[in-house]
This record gives C-alpha cells, structure tokens and sequence, in this order.
C-alpha cells in the first residue's frame, strides 16, 4: 500500500510550546487554517512509496543518520513562502541543515525514487501555517512585529508515516551517533 514518509527533526519543547503559540494565535485570528493543529517538526525529506519497502528504508536511514553528529539548530523569527503561502518560524543553520537533507537523500534508498516521488528540504523551518490563501495577509500582518529567536539541539530524526487521508504516525527515531570532532581527539591523543 502506498505511504507517505516524512523525515524530520523535533525541536525542544520550548521551541515546541514557542510554535503552537504562535499557531494558536493565527488560529484566534482567522479560525481554521492547514497545519493549525500539525505537532512542530523540520521536514528534512519525505517520500511517497509502497510500505512493503518500509524495512529497506528504516535500514538505509539507520546507516546513513547514525553518521551524522547532533546538530546545534537557532529557530528565528518569522519566514515566508509566498507561492505556497506559507508562514513559519526560520531556521538559521540552512547551509548545515541543506547538506544533511542532500546527504540522506542521496545516500539512502530515497535516492532511487523518481523526483515526482521525493521531496528534500533545504531551507528549514516550523510550519506555523501553509496554503493560508486570502489569509496570507493577514497571518503576516499578525506577525510582522514578532522577534524570537532560541537555539536547541537536535540530536535525532523521527521517521514518520501516513496514508492517504490519515495522520502522520511516527514509525521510528533515529539517534545522529557520529561524535564531535571535539571528542574524537580525546580518542587520538598520545
């Protein structure tokens, strides 16, 4: 059966309680909207593909992520994406961010996925609210004044799944387990 699979990055909880804030103020604001009631995540790739490949794919991404080091994030202020007419909480590291999303997507199973399938991420971001349509005004009027700015650590990606029409689910996590330089010269000293 086909899936939808997102890989993505959950912030801290005061990053967390920061963007569901800021969602419950639009949505005072303009009422229902998409992505009103979606958890907080920074998408780094997903793919639509059948689940009877979802082992290979948990494989891949195992060997892949367990690579990467923990990743030091500063969710800032606000951004837009005007033709999809969205709003969202920034992400400053888009460079450091941008080589992770490539690494696992060309490095994975992901990789042999034809691109209407496959989506990468390479300006991060916290979804405060998307396809606003006659509401991307307003939204960005309510937050033109808004200055936030917090770092946190990211120190896994959660691998999440859905059906058409369902919710995501979380399917599994994976620790980035690659040390910082600064701890393998503890290793190397003489």
């Amino acid at each position: 059966m086909r899936a939808i699979y997102l890989l993505a990055i959950t912030p801290s909880p005061s990053v967390e309680n920061e963007v569901l804030g800021l969602k419950a103020t639009l949505g005072n604001r303009i009422n229902y909207y998409p992505a009103r009631h979606s958890e907080p995540h920074i998408t780094i790739v997903s793919v639509v593909m059948d689940d009877s490949l979802e082992y290979k794919l948990l494989k891949s991404l195992h060997n892949i992520i367990a690579q990467e080091r923990p990743i030091s994030m500063t969710a800032s202020g606000i951004g837009y994406f005007v033709p999809s007419q969205t709003i969202f909480v920034g992400i400053k590291e888009i460079s450091l961010f941008s080589k992770l999303s490539r690494n696992i997507s060309k490095n994975s199973i992901i990789a042999g996925f034809p691109s209407k399938f496959k989506c990468s991420t390479y300006v991060p971001h916290l979804t405060i609210g998307r396809n606003l349509n006659y509401h991307f005004n307003i939204a960005r009027n309510c937050f033109h004044n808004y200055a936030y700015e917090e770092t946190f650590t990211a120190t896994s990606a959660l691998l999440l799944k859905r059906y058409e029409g369902g919710r995501f689910l979380p399917v599994q996590e994976f620790p980035f387990s690659a040390m910082p330089a600064s701890q393998l010269a503890m290793f190397n000293m003489h």
